[in-house]
């Protein structure tokens, strides 16, 4: 399952690139994508949905809402929908230390609370990916969400690697609906 969170994708601020890029990479790693969907920023919206697509499928994919200001409710939504406490990660709380050096906010440590037993696996360009159960927490930015999602694909279990083919014909479904239909079953 895939999870966009934001406001600004669904009042069309930004447009998602995140959904189809983890549509396209799941499909093309055999990983069947059985639920998408987009919502807001709510803790409450977030853990409802969480609670619900981590109990039916095998992982969930958030986009979204991990950083530091007020409407980043990812973390904590995660937290809520799997019933798990928020703690201080040490790792983490290191890792933002040495990044931001000796003046650290309170704000900057605050991106080290994620709910109990979350694993955490940095990239090569060193940010975190957060996976707490079957959910992984990703970040909203294209390029940071691609990084993470790279990071972690090859621990990932598939299926099947998926082979395509096109065929382009000239009719309209309803003369092709029946074979199409066969093929299927």
């Amino acid at each position: 399952g895939i999870i966009i969170i934001g406001n600004e994708v669904l009042t069309a601020k930004i447009t998602d690139l995140n959904g189809p890029y983890l549509l396209q990479q799941l499909n093309q790693h055999g990983i069947d994508v059985m639920d998408m969907r987009t919502i807001r920023d709510d803790l409450n919206t977030i853990a409802n949905c969480v609670r619900d697509m981590a109990a039916q499928q095998t992982y969930v994919f958030t986009s979204g809402g991990i950083g530091p200001t007020h409407d980043d409710l990812t973390i904590r939504g995660v937290a809520l929908g799997l019933g798990k406490t928020m703690v201080r990660n040490e790792e983490l709380e290191n890792a933002l230390r040495l990044y931001w050096g000796p003046n650290t906010s309170a704000t900057q440590l605050g991106l080290a609370n994620v709910p109990e037993n979350t694993r955490i696996t940095f990239h090569r360009k060193g940010f975190p990916v957060l996976q707490a159960a079957n959910v992984f927490m990703l970040p909203g930015v294209p390029s940071f969400l691609r990084a993470c999602y790279e990071a972690l694909a090859s621990n990932l279990r598939h299926n099947a690697t998926m082979h395509t083919q096109r065929v382009y014909i000239r009719a309209d479904e309803t003369i092709i609906a029946d074979p199409l239909g066969h093929v299927q079953n």
